[in-house]
């Protein structure tokens, strides 16, 4: 339990960036009878969006101050250019008061300020300077939402590997005895799942996507998670023969002549694969049973 304890702890200091002091006082909490679990998890997912949220919103301005800042400098150097003015400290207000004096000074015919905005030379540099300042408010937020979906696909994913360890750990896969070994197979399958993408259902499922799209069957059925993980798997891994529970699981499901078990009603159907006493086998033939049934 107390290995447990660590490894909550660290996970809320570094994915939900909690306080040592705050991850304490949760765990004292834990201790009482009437801790509310679903409620205290529910108030750091809330904190953890305003987190996220500050963090968008400092990144765009810091992008957008630094694209404004680097336009202007640009067009700076391009106005001391071509007005032959060397001194590079001239900039901003200083600098167009110093175009303005060399009208003058030039200047039988000394331009106002509203016909040196007339110039063509202010209207290049204007629509130059516009251009560069709607491109970099493009970039930023590009870089944003890049940002955005990178982070969501990696929390994503941090659940769909947890998910997917479980459900292989069921299929009773041999593994090698030494751990470090054993550690590097499991990776492996991991790293099949990563080349797909997964949608959060409201029931809490997974829903498999390829290019934007949820894969499907032949029938149009959406692909099940757990038959993902299981077909997955068994391109590198033998398992071990279904334990007596298992067995017992598989005689309840199947009829007499050793056919797969198929459900009257949705109801008998869901209680049947839900129900972890019938083997991982029986219950995907009775999914595939069921789902034939239903084409």
């Amino acid at each position: 339990m107390k290995g447990l304890q660590i490894l909550l702890a660290g996970l809320l200091t570094t994915v939900y960036k909690m306080s040592d002091e705050q991850v304490a006082a949760l765990v004292a909490k834990a201790d009482g009878e009437d801790f509310d679990a679903q409620a205290e998890l529910s108030t750091i997912l809330e904190s953890d969006k305003g987190r996220i949220s500050t963090l968008k919103t400092d990144a765009f301005n810091d992008g957008h101050k630094k694209g404004k800042s680097e336009s202007l400098k640009d067009l700076e150097k391009q106005i001391r250019a071509d007005f032959n003015l060397n001194d590079e400290n001239l900039k901003g207000i200083d600098l167009i008061k110093a175009v303005h004096a060399l009208d003058r000074q030039a200047g039988k015919n000394g331009l106002t300020d509203d016909e040196i905005k007339k110039s063509s030379l202010y209207i290049q540099l204007q629509k130059k300077l516009d251009d560069t300042t709607k491109e970099t408010d493009t970039k930023v937020s590009e870089a944003v939402k890049e940002a955005e979906t990178k982070f969501n696909r990696e929390r994503t994913l941090s659940s769909v590997k947890s998910k997917a360890l479980e459900v292989f750990e069921g299929l009773n896969p041999v593994l090698s005895e030494d751990k470090a070994k054993a550690t590097k197979q499991r990776e492996i399958l991991l790293r099949e799942l990563e080349g797909y993408d997964y949608d959060t259902s409201e029931d809490g499922s997974f829903i498999v996507k390829k290019d934007g799209k949820a894969l499907g069957d032949d029938h149009g059925n959406l692909i099940d998670f757990n038959q993902l993980v299981k077909n997955t798997a068994s391109t590198y891994f033998d398992f071990k023969q279904s334990s007596a529970r298992g067995s017992e699981g598989n005689k309840s499901g199947s009829s007499s002549n050793g056919t797969a078990f198929v459900p009257k009603n949705e109801e008998e159907y869901v209680k049947y694969i839900s129900d972890t006493n019938n083997s991982v086998e029986d219950r995907g033939a009775v999914r595939d049973a069921w789902q034939k049934q239903q084409a």
